[in-house]
């Protein structure tokens, strides 16, 4: 048996402390650390206290023995990792690691198997580059699921920055033709695909309710409330009020 913060677990042949820890459900923060790279304790955000053990071992590097007492948490670690952090960035030219830790838990980079132009970090590097994301296509691949800011040891939100950039793409005008497409379609229809007119026939001879249309004239309203109505083809009429644009 082991135990950690207190709670014991079956010893498990073969474990680093790090594995045993978060297997049983013990957060611990790493940088360096990948299942599919040896450890090599570099980062020593890891570090942990065990019972009859000198100083703070990195969790990643140490093998697991029957009978350990382990600690992951408590205000002296946390102040260590913190001092430790703060190490790091004094020296780091920007706000990215380059951990991955977003990239491994970015539902668009694991499903769609893409390139490094969509993925999270890449957005973070363009910034620190004083490269413009606005001309790429990263912004529009997010998902807006989260996962990247939950897994960013450093705080950093690419999700946000996607959110805030998306906006401003939109009031310069570099919104992809796809996504003008879609939005229309939304602001027409309250979807984001043209919605046949014989589902709701076939939905009533099931027994099922009409789909629900949301409300257009309050779709419009936030977009002209963001200055954007303009690109989805409504301008200011003379009064100051937007209205339609109707194509030749």
């Amino acid at each position: 048996m082991i135990t950690i913060n207190g709670t014991e677990y079956e010893f498990i042949e073969g474990f680093t402390v790090m594995e045993a820890a978060e297997q049983a459900g013990h957060y611990i923060p790493k940088l360096c650390s990948h299942p599919l790279l040896p450890p090599f304790g570099a980062c020593r955000l890891c570090l942990v206290k065990i019972q009859g053990m000198r100083g703070y071992p990195t969790s990643c590097t140490t093998p697991l023995r029957d009978g350990m007492v382990i600690t992951t948490e408590d205000h002296e670690l946390r102040s260590l990792r913190r001092s430790i952090m703060e190490l790091i960035l004094s020296e780091h030219p920007n706000r990215c690691f380059g951990c991955a830790a977003c990239v491994l838990d970015c539902v668009v980079c694991a499903y769609l198997d893409t390139d490094e132009e969509v993925r999270p970090r890449s957005i973070m590097e363009r910034l620190d580059m004083n490269e413009n994301p606005l001309d790429g296509k990263e912004i529009w691949c997010c998902a807006a699921c989260h996962k990247c800011a939950d897994g960013c040891p450093h705080g950093s939100n690419p999700q946000q920055t996607c959110s805030l950039l998306k906006e401003r793409a939109l009031k310069e005008g570099k919104v992809p033709k796809g996504i003008m497409a879609m939005s229309k379609n939304i602001i027409e229809s309250g979807y984001s695909v043209p919605i046949n007119p014989n589902v709701d026939r076939q939905r009533e001879r099931s027994g099922l309710p009409a789909l629900n249309r949301p409300n257009s004239r309050e779709l419009m309203s936030i977009l002209k409330r963001a200055g954007s109505a303009e690109l989805f083809g409504f301008e200011k009429d003379k009064d100051g009020e937007e209205e339609e644009v109707v194509a030749e």
